[in-house]
């Protein structure tokens, strides 16, 4: 799980939690090169 202003992978940086669920997290990430919003889900460890 990640914290809001991490940044994954060195291009990712954390905006929000946009939805948990039984599958996973999502979240709203900005791509730093892209300077675009993009969406990251990572699934549930089940």
């Amino acid at each position: 799980m990640w914290a809001l202003g991490d940044v994954v992978l060195g291009v990712y940086e954390i905006r929000e939690v946009v939805r948990t669920g039984g599958m996973g997290l999502v979240y709203r990430v900005r791509h730093l090169q892209w300077d675009v919003d993009l969406a990251l889900k990572t699934p549930s460890r089940t």
